[in-house]
């Protein structure tokens, strides 16, 4: 598919919502990793997932967000990063949504696991809905800026031509 922008804004776009999108799934999975216990109360909280599977899910994602966010800031893997970090998105919309139509007043648990972080409302709908469309722009128009793929990639293409002495 070819981008609606010249490719240099194009890859800009890809690279700031790579940047973006990395740092907040990096930052969001820190305190859930070293704070399993309070992330599977946030969890429980949404009373969505059944009792049995609380706990698997409050280790495995904090490390799938943090190793998607980290591939997506390297530049590795972008349309994988993309699909991943879309779907992951699409989830959370789901989670809130679903508390705010049971009327929970709940923190999100997306970053903060004490009582001060952000309640589930429209704000973090709206949030998570930009970044998917992000997410979608990656996925679509994966070439970017800075990222270990270009770098090597150009490093292999340049390996095939000779070089003078």
């Amino acid at each position: 598919m070819k981008a609606p922008f010249p490719p240099a804004i194009s890859r800009s776009i890809t690279t700031i919502a790579r940047l973006v999108i990395g740092i907040v799934f990096i930052t969001a999975s820190l305190d859930k990793i070293f704070a399993p216990d309070p992330f599977a109360h946030s969890i429980i909280n949404y009373d969505m997932v059944p009792f049995e599977l609380v706990n698997l899910m409050a280790i495995v994602l904090p490390w799938v967000e943090l190793l998607t966010g980290t591939a997506l800031v390297l530049g590795i893997w972008v349309r994988t990063g993309a699909a991943l970090s879309g779907a992951l998105l699409v989830m959370f919309i789901g989670a809130v949504s679903a508390a705010m139509i049971q009327g929970l007043n709940i923190n999100c648990g997306c970053f903060s696991q004490t009582g001060d972080g952000t309640k589930v409302g429209w704000p973090k709908v709206l949030e998570n809905t930009g970044m998917t469309v992000l997410a979608v722009w990656m996925y679509l128009f994966p070439d970017s800026y800075a990222s270990v793929e270009q770098f090597l990639s150009s490093r292999s293409s340049s390996e095939g031509v000779e070089q003078p002495i």
